[in-house]
């Protein structure tokens, strides 16, 4: 992973809701800074704010359950791996330099989640989070425009309409799924990513893919890989950013962080799920901006 990146990880995960940041200012981002080995008096302390925090833990569940999902939380991100744009968006930095960030997500049903206390889980939730903790000092807005089950020919429709109505500085657009399930010929769905690209970039936008989800189930039966990789080749020579969320995904049922592949999945395991990836999302657009701002 990149070191910008790796900071700009670091600081969401363990930032939250409450941090705040410096604008794209990368060097106020920090290192990782190792502390000396402790003297006996400094071990004696430290086994004893040990003692005291296990105890918090046995007698105070709200703090337990707090602290396994941070540390959940960081194992996803570090499990997923290196995020970092392959390019720069510039719309997004000029956005972020005016102080407001609207950001459009296009796509599929699982881009609108709801959860058990009818909140929104899904991840442009948690990257709205994200980013304006990141973006210190930035209005930022994210909105969610999902048609359960369209291809990406007919989430051009949609798109036409979110860049003229809402005006966004950045699209993430999420599709691949539904092609896949539909068996929508490569070449056209490749015309289709083409044709939505030209649409935001005439507005005045960056566009940001984000690919289908992973499910050991899901690769079994449909041949997601050959839409996978259309997005990929389409992603880089268009110089369009590609948020890999297959890859990622797939990272963490290999590496044990989420089972993905149960017969049944719980809202909760989806949040975590959701989470992480808005948290991931939220650390390649603020790298994209930073790419894009003159050093």
């Amino acid at each position: 992973m990149k070191p910008v990146a790796a900071a700009l990880v670091a600081m969401l995960v363990a930032g939250g809701a409450g941090a705040q940041a410096p604008v794209l200012d990368a060097p106020a981002l920090g290192t990782a800074v190792r502390d000396p080995a402790p003297g006996i008096a400094q071990a004696a302390d430290t086994r004893a704010r040990d003692t005291q925090t296990k105890d918090t833990q046995t007698k105070d569940p709200q703090t337990r359950d707090s602290q396994a999902r941070d540390t959940q939380a960081k194992d996803c991100i570090e499990s997923a791996g290196a995020v970092a744009p392959d390019f720069a968006l510039p719309h997004v930095a000029r956005a972020v330099a005016a102080k407001r960030l609207y950001v459009a997500v296009v796509g599929s049903a699982s881009s609108d989640l709801t959860g058990p206390r009818g909140t929104n889980i899904a991840y442009p939730a948690a990257l709205e989070q994200a980013l304006g903790s990141a973006l210190n000092g930035v209005d930022v807005k994210v909105t969610t425009h999902a048609r359960p089950r369209a291809t990406a020919a007919e989430l051009n429709e949609v798109l036409d309409g979110v860049v003229s109505g809402f005006k966004p500085a950045l699209v993430i657009w999420q599709t691949g799924t539904a092609d896949a399930i539909k068996g929508i010929d490569p070449d056209d769905f490749r015309a289709a990513l083409d044709s939505g690209i030209d649409r935001v970039r005439a507005a005045q936008a960056d566009v940001v893919f984000v690919n289908m989800q992973y499910s050991p189930r899901i690769e079994a039966m449909l041949a997601v890989s050959a839409y996978a990789e259309t997005m990929r080749l389409v992603a880089v020579q268009r110089q369009a950013v590609l948020f890999d969320r297959f890859d990622i995904m797939k990272r963490w049922n290999e590496d044990g962080v989420f089972d993905l592949g149960g017969a049944t999945r719980t809202t909760g395991i989806a949040e975590k799920v959701h989470g992480c990836l808005g948290r991931l999302l939220a650390a390649a657009v603020v790298e994209g901006a930073r790419m894009a701002s003159p050093p």
